[in-house]
Formats: structure tokens, C-alpha cells, sequence
């Protein structure tokens, strides 16, 4: 009778268990290979444009990239400031009025 249940475990177990590994690999295949969001912000392959903005009083990197990456990208606000840094190569996040800087357009 013990020999039986441990049988039918085994039944229930065994597709449950390739199904979670087949799953397993479905996910890391979409996490290693689609690449549509990047931890460094944003690649420069997805760039299609430029748009300058000249720098106004009042204006800092975080209010350029909530007010701008909506409509310029498919980054998040964050992942847009950042890719706004790396383009303009920035060496730290204070903007000075009168200069132009260039947002990437995305989309």
C-alpha cells in the first residue's frame, strides 16, 4: 500500500516539476534575450533623435527627465536622466542656465 502512494507522488510530482523547470528557462530566456529595459539607463542603439533644450533658471536633470521622458521614450524618468547624463556626458548633475543640452528622443 506504502509502495502504491509513493507511485502516485511520484505521478504528480514528476510534470509538476518539468513544467516549473520548462517555465524556469521560458523566463530566463525573455530576462537575458528581449533587453527592452536596461539597468544602465538606456542604450544609445535605441536614439533616433535629438532635441535641444536650453537650460532655463529652475531647471534640473530630474525635472527635464519626469517632464520629457514620457513624451521622448519608453524609459522610466530615471532610466531617462541617466541616458540624458551619458549622452551629454555629464561629470555631475548641476545644469547651467544658457547652455543647451541634448535629450534623446526614443520613441
Amino acid at each position: 500500500m506504502k509502495q502504491i502512494k509513493a507511485n502516485n507522488r511520484l505521478r504528480v510530482i514528476k510534470p509538476v516539476l518539468i513544467i516549473a523547470a520548462f517555465l524556469l528557462m521560458v523566463l530566463l530566456f525573455f530576462v537575458l534575450f528581449t533587453g527592452r529595459a536596461s539597468a544602465d539607463g538606456g542604450s544609445f542603439n535605441d536614439i533616433k533623435g535629438y532635441e535641444r533644450v536650453l537650460i532655463r533658471p529652475g531647471y534640473t536633470l530630474d525635472s527635464l527627465a519626469y517632464s520629457y521622458s514620457d513624451r521622448y521614450s519608453h524609459l522610466s524618468a530615471p532610466d531617462y536622466r541617466k541616458l540624458i547624463i551619458k549622452l551629454n556626458d555629464l561629470s555631475s548633475t548641476y545644469l547651467r542656465e544658457g547652455v543647451y543640452l541634448m535629450l534623446p528622443i526614443c520613441r
